[in-house]
């Protein structure tokens, strides 16, 4: 008792921590076991794993949290714009159970905010969503769908995946060093031996220095290593009209991500002046009352618009109540992939009809 007293009157803080990190330490064991288990029902022909008679992508992470996977998928549909293409994804807190085709009528809620993204992005392609992603595959393929790319395909094993591409943030690569809860790991990095391509996503340009994450990375993979970065293409209304923003702007922001500090930089890189952030949680909509009154607010301070992402866009409720106009910022990847990548894109269907 004596000892519990110590530690919540921070007399023994140093042994609190100690506990804790000894747990997470335990838990991270044990979450690695299950990982281990369920990989081994898929060796074992336990679970089986489905094969696709056409090529099929899938873009992962190794880390949990956000890497820019949405950006690659839409990279990656937009490559393959020339075929019958078909994303497919889980999309968080997604209402879907069933598979679900977006249309330009589906409600975000049923199919989730990663997905609208998707679609407006590559109308072209198909975008499905399903609480399972083969059945969301299954439908893409009878619907002839020619090429699949797996949102958050790593870990999905239910999948035969022709192509992993893995996308690593520069930010925090190796997640820490352990499996989640201790780290950010979803899975040890032995298994980047998947990996086809990695995508190194350099959050401070181009020119980032990269060769120490390179040379870990080449520990467990001889892939070829590509460089992404973000492109900002511009400010938005909720109509998309482009709208200019003088350097020196005073905006407020609103966001539903999971790191909303890396959307505070971009603003802030793009010359304007952030007044305050009303961060959400991670795929939250804003709230309209809450949203009148920060616009509200923002405006008292001089703020000339509200700034969110793309993601917060399509989940806005339509109203014109606000002090304030909304604008959002478009952003895309950049990246050059390798000529064997580039062979692929062309092959097309056949790289997966000649298995």
């Amino acid at each position: 008792m004596r000892i519990f007293f110590d530690i919540i009157s921070g007399k023994r803080k140093g042994m609190f921590f100690a506990c804790v990190r000894q747990l997470l330490w335990l838990l991270s064991c044990l979450y690695g076991v299950s990982v281990f288990l369920r990989r081994h029902l898929y060796t074992l022909g336990i679970e089986k794993s489905y094969r696709f008679p056409c090529l099929t992508i899938s873009v992962g992470n190794i880390v949990a949290g956000g890497t820019g996977k949405t950006p690659l998928a839409i990279y990656l549909a937009k490559q393959f714009a020339a075929q019958k293409c078909a994303v497919i994804l889980r999309s968080y807190k997604a209402k879907a159970r069933a598979p679900v085709q977006l249309s330009a009528e589906t409600d975000w809620s049923l199919v989730g905010d990663e997905a609208r993204v998707v679609a407006r992005h590559v109308p072209e392609a198909m975008v499905w969503v399903a609480k399972k992603k083969l059945a969301a595959a299954q439908a893409a393929f009878q619907k002839g769908a020619q090429v699949l790319i797996i949102d958050d395909g790593l870990q999905h094993l239910a999948i035969h995946s022709d192509v992993h591409i893995v996308i690593i943030d520069s930010m925090n690569p190796f997640g820490y060093g352990y499996l989640l809860p201790r780290g950010t790991l979803r899975e040890p990095l032995t298994q980047l031996k998947k990996a086809d391509y990695i995508v190194i996503h350099c959050r401070n340009g181009a020119d980032q220095d990269t060769t120490e994450i390179e040379s870990k990375l080449r520990i467990y993979s001889q892939a070829p290593i590509m460089k992404a970065t973000l492109q900002y293409d511009g400010i938005f209304d909720i109509v998309d009209r482009e709208q200019q923003l003088p350097s020196g702007t005073s905006v407020g922001l609103f966001c539903g991500i999971g790191k909303p500090e890396q959307f505070v930089q971009s603003v802030e890189s793009l010359g304007l002046h952030v007044l305050q952030t009303l961060a959400l949680g991670d795929h939250e909509a804003a709230r309209q009352d809450s949203l009148a009154e920060f616009a509200k607010r923002m405006k008292e301070q001089g703020a000339t618009a509200l700034l969110c992402t793309e993601k917060d866009l399509v989940k806005l409720a339509p109203s014109t109540g606000y002090s304030l106009p909304i604008y959002w910022l478009k952003i895309s990847l950049l990246l050059d992939f390798p000529n064997s990548f580039t062979d692929l894109c062309r092959a097309g269907t056949r790289v997966g009809l000649d298995r």
